[in-house]
């Protein structure tokens, strides 16, 4: 589910930075932008670290208004980054990018790359005190890749956990549920109790 968004200057550091992808449909004022964050912070991965770099996106024509980006900054945005059909009249800082599709909303590692910056999603990391789980698994290009991550003292499973916000929009029966695999049952790359 990686996205890459091309503008090679829209990133000042080549560390990974922490950034969030906002949907914005009709409006980019501050109450819209309060309203969206107020519905993410409901969401157990996202928090208010991820506003680093703040990734606003439109497939209509909007124009983000000045107050909305000093709102941004003031929450804590370093970088702010318009993609689609935005547009910003007067906000110096503020940078324009295209992307192949629209990344889904909610949290993502951001990282610098020559052609611009490239988003990953990113999982909350549960301790399986109880050995429910084999592994914890993630989604990878399109298969699935096995974390193999245990803790220290116990050797307990850690689990990627997703965020739901990557599934906001989506009209999709189980869209934002997340869903454990009964062992017996095998997505591709991942051992269950029976191998």
């Amino acid at each position: 589910m990686k996205a890459t968004l091309y503008n090679g200057d829209a990133l000042n550091s080549s560390d990974p930075t922490p950034a969030v992808v906002f949907d914005l449909n009709t409006s980019a004022t501050v109450d819209t932008i309060s309203s969206i964050l107020e519905d993410y912070l409901k969401d157990d991965v996202y928090t208010d670290a991820f506003l680093a770099t703040a990734i606003l996106h439109s497939a209509s024509v909007v124009d983000v208004p000045i107050a909305t980006v000093d709102f941004l900054r003031s929450k804590g945005a370093q970088t702010i980054v318009l993609k689609g059909k935005l547009t910003s009249t007067g906000n110096a800082g503020v940078k324009f990018t295209e992307a192949d599709g629209a990344p889904a909303p909610g949290p993502y590692l951001a990282l610098k790359v020559e052609t611009g910056i490239e988003l990953y999603p990113v999982y909350r990391l549960t301790v399986d005190r109880y050995r429910t789980f084999v592994a914890g698994v993630y989604a990878k290009g399109d298969g699935f890749e096995v974390l193999g991550k245990v803790t220290s003292q116990f050797g307990d499973p850690i689990i990627p956990v997703p965020s739901r916000l990557y599934r906001i929009n989506s009209d999709a029966p189980l869209a934002g549920h997340r869903i454990a695999v009964k062992g017996v049952l095998l997505p591709e790359l991942s051992r269950s109790s029976l191998t």
